[in-house]
Formats: C-alpha cells, sequence, structure tokens
C-alpha cells in the first residue's frame, strides 16, 4: 500500500484524481450525493419502522439525510419503538422535524397523544410540514422550548455546525469555555415554559413516556417537570 502511495504521489495529476474520485466516493457512502439529487427534487422518502410501517419526511434539515441514509440513532430508535404502547402519552422535547414524534404516533393510536416541543422556527415548520405529509392527527405541536421556568431564552447555532445542534444557556449566560473564538452562524430568541404548566394547561396530569434531546438543556426541562414525573407511572 505505502508503495502504491508513493507512486501516486510522483504523478501529481494522477494523485489529485485519486483523492477526487475518493472524495466522492466517500460521499456516495455517506449518502450526500443521494440526499442533494433527493432534496433537489423536494421529493419525500420514506423511513422504514421495525413494524414494517413507513414515516415519510422532506429531505430538509440536517436529521433528514441521516434518516435518509439510515445512519441515525439506529439503537436508540429501535429501542423506542419496542417500549411504547398503544394508548401512551409520549413527549417529545426538542422534537426537530418529528422523527420520533411521528413514530410515536403511529404506534400509540389515534385516541392517544403525542406533545411535540421544538423552539427553533425553522424546524417547527418542517415539523408540522412533516406531520400534514403523514396525516397524522394526534399529535400537538408547540414552538416553544422547555425548561425551569418561563421566560425568555436565545437559540444558538455555532458557524460550521447543524440546525440539529442548536443550543441554549440557562439564563443566557455562557460558561467560561473560550466562547470568544465561536463564530455564531445564527441565533433566534425563543419562549421557554415548563412541562408542568404546558401539560397542566392541556388538562394533562400524567405521561407514559418522556424522550429528550435538547444539546445540554435537559436538565432543566427535568426539574421543570417534577409534579408531571411525581404523577407517572
Amino acid at each position: 500500500m505505502s508503495f502504491i502511495k508513493l507512486i501516486l504521489k510522483k504523478n501529481k495529476y494522477v494523485y489529485n484524481v485519486c483523492l477526487f474520485l475518493y472524495s466522492i466516493y466517500e460521499k456516495l457512502v455517506d449518502a450526500t450525493i443521494p440526499f442533494s439529487f433527493q432534496k433537489l427534487t423536494k421529493r419525500p422518502f420514506t423511513f422504514k419502522m421495525i413494524n414494517g410501517e413507513g414515516v415519510n419526511f422532506y429531505p430538509e434539515g440536517q436529521l433528514a439525510k441521516r434518516i435518509f441514509s439510515n445512519s441515525f440513532e439506529n439503537f436508540q430508535l429501535n429501542a423506542f419503538q419496542q417500549i411504547l404502547k398503544p394508548g401512551m402519552v409520549v413527549v417529545d422535547a426538542g422534537a426537530n422535524i418529528g422523527l420520533y414524534t411521528m413514530i410515536a404516533s403511529k404506534i400509540i393510536s389515534t385516541e392517544a397523544k403525542v406533545f411535540a416541543f421544538e423552539p427553533s422556527i425553522e424546524s417547527f415548520n418542517r415539523l408540522n410540514s412533516n406531520i400534514k405529509l403523514n396525516n397524522l392527527n394526534n399529535i400537538i405541536s408547540i414552538n416553544e422550548g422547555l425548561g425551569e421556568e418561563a421566560s425568555n431564552l436565545i437559540l444558538r447555532q455555532d458557524e460550521g455546525y447543524g440546525d440539529a445542534e442548536r443550543y441554549l444557556f440557562s439564563d443566557n449566560e455562557a460558561p467560561d469555555i473560550g466562547l470568544e473564538d465561536i463564530v455564531l452562524k445564527k441565533e433566534e430568541e425563543i419562549v421557554i415554559n415548563t412541562l408542568d404548566n404546558n401539560l397542566l394547561k392541556r388538562n394533562i396530569n400524567k405521561i407514559d413516556f418522556l424522550k429528550i434531546d435538547t444539546e445540554g438543556f435537559e436538565y432543566y426541562i427535568l426539574k421543570g417537570a417534577e409534579e408531571i414525573l411525581k404523577n407517572s407511572p
């Protein structure tokens, strides 16, 4: 192998062509090129659940590409589908484009409810588009974040990171982690409420499953869900 590398390096043209071809191969393997074509045509694609049912997605957003390439949380998704049962009340904190939300919707039946919380307006619009695409009527989508108390916070997305990697700081105060060198790509002010408050006003006093994926804000969400968790099995 080192002999081949030596020959290639002596011929820069061949070496560069090989690098180019390898970069295309990598993009094919990680679905960058196929997903780009899917996105260009705006055609929905289907994620297959373990029971054979399909969940449809528009090819928009960072998570959509990973779902398309079947490279997103496969172990967790399988466990999630096996745990859920018909009739459960499910909360999805950090719903993004709705993968866990819509899987839950299809499993728990039309009589039960999924409460999907997504604070980013961009991801929230994608979530609602996917819900409508799948004709699901047992999902309540809420354009708010969850936390320890009602407030307004700044949702940040750093340069070089995708829309699934937005994050919050409690009280908008960043810890001392050298943020002066981090370039912000995007930020938006969002509404934060507690899970207790959100469910109380909807006459929900217990839940059966709470999924949280909020880029480090999980502790504050649990602090704001003390009452509902006390009442839940």
